[in-house]
């Protein structure tokens, strides 16, 4: 029965972190989307308020599409769910949008027409709108970025590097900014959330040792 009881302590230790993880995102955002984006990029998308500001802060960001099949109406006060691609498994939604290959493309876009890029966000994601709306395209930068991506099909971004934040309203384009990676990298989880679980969880497998060893 005590060795049953320490068992059930490490086990509460990982579950706790586990839920401590997971309640990091999605995070709740508000914000203004602009088209077209001034960076140069497909939107500016500024978040006004975050249900997780120490995860996901307020600011305006580059902005894109990733989702070829819906349109969205560029306006202020939009309330969007936001995932990181960084979490494992890369977002429950848009998932038919290859977020690997998307965050190399941000990552090597220096120099590169951002109707060109914007296009190949489209390709990722099943096909690119017959015709483009953003026609005529940069062809030698399109490819470039296209040969790139497929050559680094499992990419994922080191420190400094970008990555891909997805944001997510029912029955629009969903579409996603670009965040810097931290230096050193951190797990994707609240700053306290998982340090205090881990805290507990402990307590708890120290009493359950301690029965144990009456």
């Amino acid at each position: 029965m005590a060795m049953n009881k320490h068992i059930f302590g490490i086990i509460f230790i990982v579950l706790f972190a586990m839920i401590s993880v997971v309640s990091a995102w999605p995070v709740t955002v508000t914000a203004n989307v602009v088209y077209p984006g001034s960076h140069p990029s497909y939107f500016d998308i500024t978040i006004t308020s975050s249900s997780n500001p120490s995860q996901l802060p307020t600011g305006t960001y580059v902005g894109w599409c990733s989702d070829s099949e819906h349109t969205i109406t560029p306006a202020n006060g939009i309330t969007f769910t936001a995932y990181s691609t960084l979490v494992t498994p890369i977002p429950p939604v848009g998932e038919t949008e290859q977020w690997y290959k998307v965050n190399y493309i941000i990552n090597n876009d220096a120099g590169k027409d951002w109707r060109s890029i914007q296009t190949t966000f489209w390709h990722y994601d099943g096909g690119i709108p017959s015709p483009n709306p953003l026609a005529p395209i940069n062809s030698g930068h399109y490819t470039a970025l296209i040969t790139g991506a497929d050559a680094n099909p499992l990419f994922v971004p080191n420190c400094d590097q970008k990555y891909a934040i997805e944001l997510f309203t029912s029955d629009v384009q969903t579409l996603f900014i670009e965040q810097t990676q931290s230096c050193p990298p951190v797990p994707e989880f609240p700053t306290m959330a998982l340090p205090v679980g881990m805290l507990i969880g402990l307590v708890g497998l120290v009493f359950v040792i301690k029965i144990h060893e009456y």
